[in-house]
């Protein structure tokens, strides 16, 4: 009786091994699921870096615009009176062309009076 219940108790031991076996998944099943892990990671990581890429883009880009568009008002707004743009420790007066051309036609527009002197003063009191 005794060999008959070690002969049971033996393979009842071996078929719960076979059975616990069968449910662990095979090398080849283990490296597909970390291949398919690593695969969706590297997507991942890979379009999240795209997306940094593109609003840091965009945002320099904007910026750009946004300062252009703000010399161009001050520009315009200060009615041909320089205006201050800075960097940092740096600055510069920038004024209007469009004014600077201004002035220049309304100065060759004027005539210039001829400068008096001595001799011309003479004359004229002589007549």
């Amino acid at each position: 009786m005794e060999k008959t219940a070690q002969f049971f108790l033996s393979i009842n031991a071996l078929l719960m091994f076979t059975t616990h076996k069968k449910n662990l998944p095979s090398a080849r099943t283990i490296i597909i699921a970390i291949y398919i892990a690593l695969s969706l990671l590297y997507i991942i990581v890979n379009l999240w870096i795209n997306f940094k890429n593109n609003v840091i883009q965009w945002s320099y880009l904007n910026g750009k615009q946004t300062l252009i568009q703000e010399i161009l008002t001050s520009a315009d707004e200060t009615k041909c009176q320089p205006f201050t743009v800075f960097l940092k420790e740096e600055k510069v007066e920038l004024v209007n062309t469009k004014c600077l051309q201004t002035a220049a036609n309304q100065n060759s527009a004027e005539p210039e009076a001829e400068p008096s002197s001595p001799a011309n003063t003479a004359e004229n009191a002589s007549e």
